[in-house]
């Protein structure tokens, strides 16, 4: 065999180099030169001098990029089609024009990242066109770097005249802006009016500080007054007498120190001020008290006895002073309303200034940004002519002596490869289309064992619907598996018996093992389900949240489950119960000794009429040739997807060298249109 495959691919290999050597003869002889270009330093930056970053963003577009930026551009078609014209022009060949774009697929630019020299190859059908396009290039990329340049600079200049108008725009708006809070406000100096609103507020604290001083005097006054006439005797023996009330006469003085002062008063306030009408109320209360103690000028005094005058004086300087006090508190009251209404129009005036300073930084900073615009578009109309040349040639082009194409040695170790690669596939295709058993007939001809059920082909979520069936109570197995069901029991010469289900390599014994248990149980029997796969533990995984104990720990520990014992699990099918792999996974049931398996087993009989066993591949573990003498019979579950077509006789032999009693053959992956009973099969 490994004979005929190196044989398959050796005749491969040669067609393959002598079509090679057939195609470089046919192939057109080309040529390459080399030119080297040098980037410059000259950008429109150095044009302007000092500009602000949105102009230097607009004049960034003309200006170089990185290295490979520039060499993407002398790699461009539009560079190369460009030289390609000149050079055509210059050679006076159009021919050249017709073969561009297999001359643009063999131009190459190379270069380095911290270097600015970038390496031009050119390749052409002569060598004199390949030299004069390589010539052209460093021409054609300094046209289009100075158009670009060109192009940003006048891109910037039309964006900073436009700033500069609406630059200017803004400072007529401030201007205005500053000139109506003026007019508004009502002034021009906002340290004159500030000054005099301040001296007006302390001339009314000092007045009001004065008043409640006069006050607090007054009510001191009063407290002795009183003091003194509860300690005076209320009168006195003396002889009755007419005496005009010394109340009147200190009203009437009273009234004449308030005239005194508001004649005082008006040398500094005007008639409408706020002092001069206080005194004015003040005056007019002591006048109708005056008016109110004339009725009572004349005091009759009568008999022996009369007030003590020493009382009578105490009595009417109290009251005198009551009269003051009352005053005085009114005065007070107007000046505290007074001075809290200017304290409010004070607090008016800082937010003022701060809003008269904000509109005049406003307009100066509006006014520099104008001289600053108008400045860069005067540097910019006065310096566009100074651009230079961006890249520089640094010699003739040079042409290689020897043809770059076709080269035979390269050819031909194209042609080895891929004649060795196309040897390789034709081989392996030829035996793919052998390797595997697509339907029960033909598994049932190649190993001489009935196929007693099949699985269709399905997706992997319908897979693993079918493998947790156990815990959906309303799940129905497979109509193949019930057939088997029916057909199994009906043979069944005695009970218990122990099923054995395995498979060959590439295929899964659990998905048939937990159809077929489920058609069991429903016939009415007892079934069992156990996963003695330690290694994988694939239906415990499916069927249980949490590992539970099991198989391994009933034979690691020679125990064996009694009716008190809670490893049986129930399932939502009646009749069902899963034993499953237990908590100490990854070991083989081949690990243990032959009369624990063999208790083992007993004890399962003892529980169950139909006891399913699962097992790992019998061509990968011996776990299956283990138990296949001491069960009733084996299945065999076979893939059409996986399994090669070699692996199913082994497996074969494998069992039947094992001493399996009989086995049958279940066949999964299959096809519905092949197998009985899979049309009906729906998850």
């Amino acid at each position: 065999m490994i004979r005929m495959h190196f044989r398959r691919v050796a005749v491969f290999s040669v067609l393959g180099v002598v079509i090679a050597l057939v195609v470089g003869l046919l192939m057109p002889t080309v040529w390459e030169a080399r030119a080297e270009i040098l980037f410059g330093a000259e950008d429109s930056r150095r044009v302007v001098g000092a500009t602000t970053d949105p102009v230097d963003q607009i004049l960034q577009l003309g200006n170089q990029g990185t290295v490979e930026t520039e060499l993407q551009i002398i790699r461009s078609e539009t560079t190369f089609a460009n030289a390609l014209q000149a050079a055509a022009e210059k050679l006076s060949d159009p021919a050249l024009l017709r073969d561009y774009e297999d001359l643009y697929l063999m131009y190459d630019v190379k270069g380095q990242e911290m270097s600015r020299i970038a390496q031009v190859r050119v390749r052409a059908y002569s060598p004199e066109s390949a030299a004069a396009i390589a010539d052209e290039i460093g021409q054609v990329y300094n046209e289009l770097r100075q158009q670009a340049i060109r192009r940003s600079v006048v891109q910037a200049q039309e964006y900073l005249d436009s700033q500069v108008r609406s630059a200017e725009r803004d400072v007529r708006e401030a201007e205005q802006r500053l000139e109506r809070f003026k007019v508004d406000r009502g002034f021009t100096d906002f340290q004159t009016r500030s000054a005099e609103a301040t001296r007006y507020e302390q001339e009314l604290a000092r007045l009001l500080d004065k008043a409640r001083a006069e006050a607090d005097g007054l009510r001191s006054a009063i407290a002795r007054q009183r003091q003194k006439i509860a300690q005076t005797p209320a009168t006195s023996l003396e002889a009755s007498t007419e005496t005009k009330s010394p109340v009147v006469t200190q009203i009437e003085q009273q009234i004449a120190e308030y005239q005194r002062q508001r004649v005082e008063a008006l040398r500094f306030y005007r008639e409408d001020s706020i002092k001069i009408k206080n005194l004015d109320t003040v005056l007019a209360e002591w006048e109708a008290k005056l008016l109110e103690a004339r009725k009572r000028e004349i005091v009759p005094t009568g008999r022996q006895t009369s007030p003590d005058p020493v009382r009578r004086q105490l009595e009417l300087q109290l009251v005198g002073n009551e009269v003051q006090l009352t005053s005085l508190e009114s005065q007070i009251a107007a000046l505290e309303g007074e001075l809290g209404r200017q304290r409010e129009r004070q607090k008016a005036l800082p937010k003022d200034e701060v809003e008269l300073r904000r509109l005049t930084r406003e307009l100066e900073i509006l006014e520099a940004k104008y001289r600053r615009l108008k400045a860069q578009a005067e540097d910019l109309k006065d310096k566009t002519e100074t651009i230079r040349v961006s890249a520089q040639v640094l010699g003739p082009a040079r042409v290689l002596r020897r043809p770059v194409s076709p080269n035979y040695w390269k050819l031909g170790f194209i042609g080895l490869v891929c004649g060795i690669c196309l040897g390789l596939l034709y081989t392996s295709a030829v035996e793919a289309m052998r390797l595997r058993v697509s339907t029960s007939r033909q598994l049932s001809e190649l190993t001489g064992l009935p196929v007693s059920a099949s699985v269709p082909k399905l997706p992997p979520r319908a897979e693993q619907v079918l493998t947790e069936a156990p815990n959906d109570p309303d799940a129905k197995p497979l109509e193949s598996f019930r057939f088997l069901a029916f057909a199994s029991t009906a043979k069944f010469e005695s009970l218990p018996r122990v099923l054995l289900f395995t498979s060959a390599q590439g295929a899964d014994a659990t998905v048939p093992a937990v159809q077929f248990a489920i058609a069991v149980a429903q016939t009415g029997l007892r079934t069992l389900l156990v996963d003695a796969d330690l290694r994988r533990a694939s239906a415990s995984e499916r069927l249980l949240k949490d590992p539970r104990p099991g198989v391994s720990d009933l034979l690691g520990r020679s125990m064996l489950p009694t009716e008190e014992s809670d490893v049986l699990l129930g399932t939502q099918h009646e009749n069902l119960w899963f034993l499953p792999a237990g908590s100490e996974t990854g070991g083989s049931l081949a690990d243990y000794q032959t009369s624990l398996v063999t208790g083992f087993l007993d004890a399962l009989k003892a529980r169950a009429d139909v006891v399913i066993l699962d097992l790992p591949a019998c061509d990968v573990l011996s776990d299956a040739a283990r138990l296949a003498k001491l069960v009733d019979e084996v299945y065999l579950v076979v893939s059409a997807r996986d399994t090669q077509y070699r692996q199913v006789p082994q497996a074969q032999e494998i069992l039947a060298q094992s001493g399996a009693r009989a086995i049958s053959l279940i066949l999964t992956d299959a096809s519905p249109d092949d197998e009985p009973f899979s049309a009906a099969a729906t998850i």
